[in-house]
């Protein structure tokens, strides 16, 4: 008898990735009136016997919302869908035989991460490999431990080279277009993807404590999480008042200004080689840069381990 496979229901499955190129064979939306593509291989997914072309009714209520999804196949006895929302942003849906569907990450008995290889199979799926960014987004996020344990600090072991190109990426975030809160207090960079709730839940926490003095936050928007979150990125970039529109106001039609901006901070977040947003990036209690990907647990401790100035 085969074991089921787990399904880990996290907060939020998907907050931002980093834009991978597409693959030669772009994975399709499934047809709105066919079944739902299945990887070779694969089983049909969640159609019945009696009616092999039926869509699942969760699938059909998420298209007629605006929504893509891409058939992963079925492990577990569980049909996989990734779900492209038409605002932005994306997750991996499960589908049960009767009709139930749960939004998580699917793992083996033996612990294993079978969402991450069913979304490595779709990572050309269209608007910035949006499979990709969801696949790297579950594999690359640090444990939320409450410490600095997932922080990149250029040691010197790794050698001067090493550590001065860190130093020269951490200048030039520094200098990225985007908006600054405070106006005292040691520097820290928030790389963040307007599309992801994590971004603007770091930058609101954060942008707190500048705006209290204790250091001073300098939020680079970039356009990580597909098409939708790329022209609200370019939008904020073209506004007079980034802030403003960042923190909930309006956010103009993006122009071709905007756009350049974003391209450009993304090339400066894609330096760093990570895989998620947000990315900080600070100095450590030693003048040294180090960075991060995920929101601060700790608060208190990580601004205790900012450089005095």
């Amino acid at each position: 008898m085969r074991r089921p496979a787990a399904l880990l229901l996290p907060a939020v499955l998907l907050t931002a990735a980093v834009p991978l190129r597409s693959t030669d064979a772009q994975a399709q939306p499934e047809p709105p009136e066919a079944a739902p593509r299945t990887l070779p291989g694969a089983d049909a997914g969640n159609a019945s016997a009696a009616h092999p072309e039926a869509v699942p009714a969760t699938i059909a209520a998420l298209r007629a919302r605006g929504a893509r999804t891409f058939a992963l196949g079925e492990r577990g006895g569980l049909a996989g869908h990734l779900v492209e929302l038409a605002g932005g942003g994306a997750y991996a849906l499960y589908l049960a035989p009767d009709g139930h569907a749960v939004a998580g990450l699917l793992y083996a008995p033996d612990g294993t991460l079978l969402t991450g290889r069913q979304l490595a199979a779709v990572g050309g799926a269209p608007d910035r490999s949006i499979g990709n960014a969801l696949l790297h987004h579950v594999e690359g996020r640090p444990a939320r431990t409450g410490t600095d344990a997932s922080v990149r600090t250029a040691h010197a072991a790794e050698g001067a080279g090493a550590e001065s190109d860190t130093e020269a990426r951490f200048e030039r975030a520094a200098s990225a277009f985007g908006f600054t809160l405070g106006r005292t207090g040691p520097l820290a960079v928030l790389f963040g993807d307007p599309g992801c709730r994590w971004s603007r839940s770091a930058a609101a926490r954060l942008g707190r404590q500048a705006l209290a003095g204790r250091l001073r936050l300098r939020v680079v928007p970039v356009g990580l999480l597909g098409a939708a979150s790329a022209r609200t990125a370019a939008g904020i970039a073209s506004s007079p008042d980034p802030a403003a529109a960042w923190f909930g106001g309006d956010v103009p039609p993006p122009q071709p200004e905007g756009a350049e901006r974003i391209a450009r901070n993304n090339a400066l977040y894609e330096a760093w080689g990570e895989t998620g947003v947000p990315l900080i990036v600070r100095r450590d209690a030693r003048g040294r840069a180090a960075h991060r990907v995920g929101d601060v647990d700790d608060l208190e401790a990580w601004l205790r381990g900012l450089p005095d100035e």
